[in-house]
């Protein structure tokens, strides 16, 4: 009511509508806050957002690619992260573990992307390289239950594996 024109205001309303499950009025919100801005990557991620709570994935990759094209913005980690994670659950396992990668070169030391991309790597079969993303984050200090509990299947599946009988010995 202050000020009508304010995209961060429209953007801010579509979370919050979003939040209660006022579904159209939060996507005329955010649609209204691209139309007073329509470059604002802050923005772009946030309907992103919005469109992949809806299974909406091509619409939210088109927002999330339209905020990381952005110069000058600062969230590119929270984005690629973002994407990742909506790929991965609309079951583009590649794609997501391609975010997740992204998102990683940018900051490997955030434990949210590495516990990601270490599940994302697990979820695949690639042990190893689960095991080395999971480890990091570990050191680092970033601990949770999900972390923990992905450890131990990892540790668990690692001693299986070396338990196995080799092939070369079986006739």
């Amino acid at each position: 009511a202050i000020n009508p024109n304010s995209a961060d205001a429209f953007s801010l309303r579509g979370l919050i509508y979003t939040r209660m499950g006022e579904m159209d009025f939060a996507e005329d919100s955010f649609k209204r806050a691209l139309v007073l801005k329509p470059n604002a990557a802050p923005i772009q991620h946030n309907y992103g957002v919005f469109l992949c709570q809806q299974a909406r994935l091509p619409e939210a990759e088109k927002m999330f690619a339209n905020a990381l094209a952005s110069p000058g913005y600062a969230d590119r980690v929270k984005t690629w992260t973002t994407q990742g994670l909506c790929q991965r659950k609309a079951g583009a396992l590649a794609e997501g573990r391609t975010s997740l990668l992204r998102a990683y070169e940018l900051d490997p030391s955030n434990p949210t992307v590495g516990y990601n991309l270490a599940l994302s790597m697990a979820e695949s079969g690639e042990w190893t390289r689960a095991q080395f993303y999971l480890a990091r984050i570990h050191a680092a200090g970033a601990r949770t239950s999900e972390s923990l509990w992905l450890a131990a299947r990892l540790a668990s599946r690692s001693r299986l594996l070396l338990l196995a009988p080799s092939t070369a010995f079986r006739q």
